[in-house]
């Protein structure tokens, strides 16, 4: 039987080790650096909306992401094109080519896109399926969020369309509120004292079907903007992180830690222009507002002119286009 001494030694043994093994995990995760935010983000894939109707003048539909070959217009065996027909799927041969972005859209897109398109084009009133399906046996060579995408074509609906009226920028009231958004500070995001509007592009009535279509993108004082709520949260080409055809413009108030967020306008004077484009043409659909973003109240005064829907009464959208080199239709 144990004397209570020896017993008593024991415990105080116990105790120390316990205090040592205590201290040094503390000392571990004080001294344990921050790591940088590590995340996997699946690349887009096609580059339409499911159930996205078409304009008649489509010419396909963009795809976004790395295939197997140095030459992606060799890998037609990676996709499948049918043609929905009497309620029965019918395979059509896909033809891949590539689409020059225009010049003033790049940054926001990528230089050029890879366009998918049924041998012979796609036929007003048709439904197709579009499948992301390599051969049995092959490998995949990425991750993929839209890897199938259930689309039609309109039957007489062109984007734009002849004599079509102006788009135009809505823009939303000035709102201050904490939002999150991606930094580089080592966590994916982190919420900032942020001072925002909303905005959106507003196409002609008859246009609103083809939205799931048309790749939109926002440039703010001449550069492309494009942020996320987290830093591994992409945004697919074409879309924003509030979706198509509507953003949120913001400056951050008093921030924790400046020049790590993914996007973060100074306070001051707002050029904000957005643009809709059908990929695989040279039609645009353009609009632009000046407004003023900062951290004090909300300004008295605006310089959207309510009259004409947004847009900025001392430059028109034609006007701000213009200055960037760009012809819009």
């Amino acid at each position: 039987m144990r004397s209570l001494a020896g017993l008593t030694s024991m415990s105080s043994l116990y105790n120390a080790v316990r205090a040592v093994l205590t201290t040094a995990m503390l000392i571990t995760v004080v001294s344990t650096p921050t790591h940088p935010c590590t995340c996997f983000s699946p690349e887009p894939g096609f580059l339409a909306e499911p159930g996205a109707v078409l304009p008649s003048n489509a010419v396909g539909i963009p795809w976004v992401g790395k295939l197997c070959t140095e030459d992606p217009l060799r890998n037609t065996n990676a996709f499948v094109i049918e043609r929905i027909s009497d309620g029965a799927a019918v395979s059509v041969p896909p033809r891949l080519s590539y689409s020059e972005v225009p010049h003033a859209l790049i940054g926001a897109l990528p230089e050029r896109l890879l366009m998918l398109s049924p041998e012979g084009g796609l036929v007003p009133g048709a439904r197709y399926i579009f499948r992301y399906a390599p051969l049995p046996g092959s490998r995949k060579c990425g991750s993929f969020r839209n890897e199938e995408v259930h689309v039609s074509v309109a039957v007489n609906t062109l984007f734009p369309f002849v004599n079509a009226p102006p788009a135009f920028l809505n823009v939303g009231d000035v709102v201050r509120r904490t939002t999150t958004i991606g930094s580089r500070a080592g966590m994916c995001s982190d919420s900032v004292d942020a001072v925002e509007r909303a905005v959106s592009l507003v196409l002609p009535r008859d246009l609103f079907v083809l939205q799931g279509a048309i790749l939109f993108s926002t440039f703010v004082n001449g550069e492309p903007w494009k942020p996320s709520r987290m830093l591994c949260d992409s945004t697919a080409p074409g879309s924003s992180w509030e979706g198509r055809g509507r953003d949120r413009i913001l400056v951050a108030c008093n921030p924790a830690q400046p020049n790590t967020y993914i996007e973060v306008m100074p306070p001051g004077t707002q050029v904000v222009e957005m643009h809709a484009w059908l990929a695989g043409t040279e039609n645009l659909l353009s609009a632009s507002a000046v407004f003023e973003l900062r951290c004090e109240s909300k300004p008295a005064n605006s310089s959207i002119n309510p009259a004409a829907g947004g847009t900025p009464a001392a430059e028109t959208p034609r006007q701000a286009l213009a200055r960037r080199g760009l012809c819009v239709r």
